[in-house]
């Protein structure tokens, strides 16, 4: 049985990593994705996150390869 599912398995995984990375890859899904992360962020802080501000603050650290970012990927 181990031999078998060894076979079968990239098969039936193929087809839903497709439909998972077109999925995110349409800009509508990253819009809402910000907005419905940047909302749960802002609930659920301990340190007072602001929707839209820390969340470009994080884009522009990140695309800027800040040593503030390259702190948080030490951690």
């Amino acid at each position: 049985m181990g031999t078998l599912h060894k076979m079968i398995d990239p098969f039936l995984h193929a087809p839903s990593a497709l439909i998972r990375e077109t999925a995110t890859m349409v800009p509508d899904f990253g819009i809402r994705n910000l907005i419905r992360d940047g909302g749960e962020a802002f609930l659920t802080s301990e340190h007072g996150f602001l929707p839209f501000i820390d969340q470009i603050w994080g884009m522009y650290q990140m695309a800027n390869n800040t040593e503030w970012y390259q702190r948080f990927l030490e951690q």
